[in-house]
């Protein structure tokens, strides 16, 4: 962020993007904090007021992104700063078992991936395999009686 590099916790159940106290002021100064103060409630019911918000650009793997940061008082952020879940208005978080990878969102309207497989249709199904002979009538009963039926629309690229 700006010059400084700070370590961040990327926490998609926080809706908003947290920045510890002491750290902002390495950033910003706190008379120029915009006076929105917002009352946070963590895990416990915890509830932490603010001490303001600025926006600022942060770069992430070589993009650069803008995110509006809640100041936290020093006490109660361990982390110096929480991006949170407003990260993905911008950009796709992949999470791998040692790092975390950012994609900056190249389509603003639609930010499905999607990848097509093709299958080999089969007009019967295999059943050989289950050796009750009374679960595999059932079973066969299940699959020629079965009707599919529309349950939900959804929007995904409007």
């Amino acid at each position: 962020m700006g010059n400084k590099i700070i370590e961040a916790l990327i926490d998609s159940g926080s809706s908003v993007s947290l920045i510890r106290e002491d750290v902002s002021k390495g950033i910003i100064e706190p008379l120029k904090l915009s006076k929105d103060i917002a009352v946070l409630i963590g895990l416990g019911k915890y509830e932490v007021k603010t001490k303001g918000s600025f926006q600022s650009k942060i770069e992430l793997d070589g993009e650069e992104y803008s995110l509006t940061w809640h100041v936290e008082p020093t006490p109660s952020l361990e982390f110096q700063a929480v991006i949170g879940s407003d990260i993905l208005e911008q950009a796709s978080v992949c999470f791998y078992k040692e790092s975390v990878q950012f994609r900056k969102h190249e389509d603003k309207n639609c930010f499905l991936q999607m990848q097509v497989y093709e299958a080999e249709v089969e007009d019967e199904i295999v059943v050989q395999h289950v050796t009750n002979p009374r679960i595999r009538r059932q079973l066969l009963e299940l699959i020629s009686n079965y009707e599919p039926k529309k349950t939900e629309t959804t929007n995904v690229c409007p």
